[in-house]
Parts: structure tokens; sequence; C-alpha cells
């Protein structure tokens, strides 16, 4: 797991603050150039939450 994923696991969990996962993958997006790595990681992002969201 990516940094950037665990932040986002973390912020969701701790927090259930979707707006602010949001804004982290927004500002990832803008960070990172090139649509295979977006894609990799939005698909490692959806993973991870779709785990958070089956153990609520």
């Amino acid at each position: 797991m990516s940094e950037l994923e665990k932040a986002i696991a973390n912020r969701v969990e701790n927090n259930a603050d979707l707006e602010g996962a949001r804004e982290l993958v927004d500002a990832h997006i803008d960070a990172v150039s090139g649509g295979l790595y977006f894609e990799q990681s939005f698909w490692s992002f959806g993973q991870s939450f779709s785990r958070y969201i089956d153990h609520q």
C-alpha cells in the first residue's frame, strides 16, 4: 500500500471524512502526470475503500 493509500485510508477510517479523502485524491491527480499511474493508484484506492466499507 502506497503512502497515498495509507493517508486516504487513515483519513477515511479515522474521520469518516469522504470530502477530505476526495481532496487528497484530487491533489494527487494534480501532482502526477501520466494517466496509467493515476488509473493504477485510483484502482488501488478503490480496493482499499471497498474494504473499508465492507468492515462497517
